[in-house]
């Protein structure tokens, strides 16, 4: 998926192009209350980049003539020039700020951690599957809500396991549950199928939660994993959910940069707590849900 912003920037694409695509929704990262991202399928943007400039080999070539342009500007401009990784704008080296960089260098550039050598750093201990925090503006911003995410948010988190559970036939229900899970609407506030809408107070903002009806579905089906593979399994497949939870209802990671706040948040990181699983699953499935103990935490 590809932000509204970066879908520009990148592409080269206006609004006009864009509107005709398909979007959805997502909270926005700079504070709770900015205006929900819009998020695009880069393939249907890349696409729609692909009929405007007429094919790939002119818009390399675009891209490529913007670059030049961007490298003839003065020498204290710091801002990096955007383009998809796909189309690599250099092939021997690039110069922007006085500082090379060579081929292998410039495919791997990332934009958001730039020549920080503490947000290389950071990115290099942090899983790589943590997102969030990478898009704020300033990056004195970045390198302090990142620094924090390595010291506080990922620290908390269990080991993800290295090699996927294998998919006997408890595992493959809850995968069919997962994918059956009900996600945000793309216009806030809709009625959604397998969705609660809840009201907030005057210190929390309205929000969606999964269902009772489908949480009975969910817990019955990681309550059979247990039962068949104890809390090894449940530990290991506890992650799919946390993923699906990520996907479908955007409660993962998120840094709230408003200057009363500057902290994450994780509603999501509920699905790797052990107890929470084995609590619930017993609140929901009763006293049957016991299944072989094991050491996982």
């Amino acid at each position: 998926m590809i932000c509204q912003t970066d879908a520009m920037a990148q592409y080269r694409m206006s609004l006009a192009d864009l509107d005709i695509l398909t979007w959805d929704t997502a909270r926005n990262p700079y504070g709770y209350s900015g205006r929900p991202m819009r998020l695009y399928k880069e393939q249907d943007v890349q696409c729609k980049a692909l009929v405007r400039y007429g094919g790939p080999e002119r818009l390399l070539a675009y891209l490529r003539k913007l670059h030049k342009t961007h490298l003839k500007r003065k020498v204290n401009n710091k801002k990096p020039f955007q383009h998809p990784a796909e189309y690599p704008i250099v092939s021997d080296t690039i110069a922007t700020t006085g500082v090379s960089f060579s081929s292998t260098t410039a495919a791997t550039y990332d934009k958001h951690v730039g020549r920080s050598a503490k947000l290389q750093e950071i990115k290099d201990k942090l899983a790589p599957w943590h997102p969030g925090g990478w898009d704020l503006p300033k990056r004195s911003d970045r390198e302090y809500a990142m620094y924090r995410a390595l010291d506080t948010l990922a620290s908390s988190y269990p080991l993800r396991p290295a090699v996927p559970f294998p998919s006997p036939p408890s595992v493959d229900v809850l995968c069919e549950v997962l994918k059956a899970a009900p996600e945000l609407p793309k216009h806030w506030g809709e009625s959604v199928e397998g969705l609660d809408y809840v009201y907030g107070n005057y210190d929390t903002e309205d929000s969606y939660e999964w269902s009772p009806e489908y949480l009975c579905r969910l817990y019955d089906a990681l309550r059979t994993v247990k039962i068949a593979h104890g809390t090894d399994g449940l530990a290991s497949v506890r992650w799919e959910v946390y993923d699906c939870s990520c996907q479908r209802m955007d409660d993962g990671p998120h840094y709230d940069w408003r200057v009363a706040e500057l902290r994450w948040h994780d509603e999501a990181s509920r699905w790797l707590k052990k107890g929470y699983l084995s609590r619930d699953i017993s609140t929901y499935c009763g006293s049957s849900s016991q299944g072989p103990e094991s050491s996982a935490a």
